[in-house]
């Protein structure tokens, strides 16, 4: 009831049909200062200002004394969008084998290879092995 009553005395009738709206930081700041210099309430002041609700300006004081004007900014709500894809480097020649300068390299290369394909298969049946022991029971 205080509140429709300043609202009233300071707009009339124009008073009760404030619309919520954002707030730069800076009409924050000039809110504040306002209350300071002329030793006003929230109340007043968010009559003046036609702010709807008194502890708006209560929380803008409190966080202009906390951090200055960069505590009044707005703070980005939300999640937050998407960042740009990231272009996957295309990995060093997958299906392709390296060069080799002697065939005595190419032969190391390929019995690597092929020891590591035998380990991954017997790996792979190893773990087939395992689910099949334990679905049985």
């Amino acid at each position: 009831m205080r509140r429709w009553t300043e609202h009233w005395k300071v707009s009339g009738q124009a008073g009760f049909l404030i619309k919520t709206a954002r707030y730069s930081a800076a009409f924050k700041e000039s809110v504040v200062r306002y209350m300071w210099d002329n030793a006003a309430s929230s109340r007043k002041a968010a009559a003046v200002f036609q702010i709807a609700a008194a502890c708006t300006v209560s929380r803008w004081e409190r966080l202009y004394r906390e951090g200055d004007i960069l505590a009044l900014q707005d703070k980005p709500r939300g999640r937050p969008g998407m960042s740009a894809k990231k272009s996957k480097s295309a990995p060093a020649s997958v299906g392709q084998r390296p060069n080799f300068t002697t065939p005595e390299e190419e032969l190391e290369y390929l019995r690597a290879e092929n020891a590591y394909l035998k380990k991954l298969h017997a790996l792979i049946q190893e773990k087939q092995l395992q689910t099949r022991k334990t679905k049985r029971g």
